[in-house]
This record gives structure tokens, C-alpha cells and sequence, in this order.
């Protein structure tokens, strides 16, 4: 995601959804509308947290990757339940 920095602080400021970590336990994953970034899919942002206060905007997260969605290659990626949905 190198040269895509801005892209990723926009996901994390104004995501699609935000879903639960399946691999973190107190982490989220922010995903972008489609067509951003270099996947026609959108990408990911994973972040880790301290503890589960994020749930309730009370806690501050460390980015611990951000990738590009690839469909045909994890069709079932490990994200969790939907914790917050953008509706436009």
C-alpha cells in the first residue's frame, strides 16, 4: 500500500463498514467503498486496539496492515460481525 497513505487515512475517517477482527481480539477492520485504491474491490484497514472500548469511539488503535480486497482469492476473508455501516 506504499503510496497510499492519504487513501488509507480517508478509510479510516469515512469507512463503508467497520467489521470485527476475527484475528485480533480487539481489533477492527474499516472497508472502503468499492473502486478505491488499487483493487476494483476497494482495500482493508486493520487496527489494533488496547482493549474493546473502540466499540464506543473510547479508545485510540495502532494500523496493523492495510491491503488491497481481493474476492477471488480470499472469497472468505476472516472479518468479523459488522459493527458500523455508512448509509448514504
Amino acid at each position: 500500500m506504499l503510496g497510499y497513505e492519504n487513501l488509507v487515512q480517508q478509510v479510516l475517517r469515512d469507512p463503508l463498514e467497520v467489521r470485527l477482527s476475527k484475528t485480533l481480539n480487539t481489533g477492527a477492520i474499516f472497508i472502503s467503498d468499492p473502486n478505491v485504491g488499487p483493487s476494483p474491490e476497494g482495500i482493508r484497514v486493520v487496527v489494533a486496539y488496547a482493549n474493546l472500548a473502540f466499540q464506543k469511539g473510547a479508545s485510540h488503535g495502532i494500523v496493523s496492515t492495510a491491503y488491497p480486497i481481493d474476492l477471488v482469492r480470499y472469497s472468505t476473508p476472516m472479518i468479523g460481525k459488522v459493527i458500523g455501516r455508512r448509509y448514504r
